[in-house]
């Protein structure tokens, strides 16, 4: 006769129990994993755009033997992008721009170069020695304003730990990315 369900309702149970157990372990390991994934992807992902923001912008200012700015912007996708004050961060977006005018203001006569967008997931942003707004290479590469090197610290919590990357900026202009502590180390 017709064999029961009855008779096969263990091994589908069992092999329900071990799929579920399966899918936990993945939900358990595998999520955390791929949101620090995600988190350090975002900090290298901004600490690239914003390295080669600044590359932009020291070279634009050597190549047209004109002061060349890099702003903070929270609108830097926008058709007339503006610069953020100093209590913006770095990873909200920024314009890189010839600056004719006023320094680190966008004005009618600047020349927007080019723009970065927000970043995904950054958690913090800390800036040494002060935050800037803006930072404005001269027609022969150093930076004006500050007198000492800056540092951008771009940085996301993981499930243990944080992920950091580091911009170092020499008064003379030159960038480069270090991988976590400081420009120093």
């Amino acid at each position: 006769g017709p064999r029961s369900s009855s008779a096969s309702r263990p091994a589908w149970t069992a092999r329900l129990l071990v799929g579920l157990a399966s899918l936990g372990a993945v939900l358990t390991f595998g999520v955390p994993a791929a949101r620090d994934l995600a988190a350090r992807t975002s900090v290298v992902a901004c600490a690239d755009a914003l390295l080669e923001a600044l590359h932009t912008a020291r070279m634009e200012a050597l190549a047209r033997n004109a002061q060349v700015t890099i702003c903070k912007s929270s609108d830097s996708q926008d058709r007339s992008p503006t610069c953020a004050g100093s209590t913006a961060e770095w990873s909200e977006g920024w314009v890189v721009f010839l600056d004719r005018g006023a320094i680190g203001t966008i004005e009618a006569s600047d020349q927007v170069i080019s723009t970065g967008g927000p970043s995904g997931r950054i958690d913090s942003v800390t800036e040494r020695p002060v935050p800037l707004a803006s930072i404005t290479f001269n027609p022969v590469g150093p930076i004006t304003g500050p007198t000492g090197d800056v540092e951008i610290h771009l940085a996301s919590s993981l499930m243990q730990g944080a992920f950091e990357r580091v911009i170092c900026l020499s008064v003379l202009g030159r960038a480069h990315i270090a991988r976590t502590g400081s420009c120093d180390a």
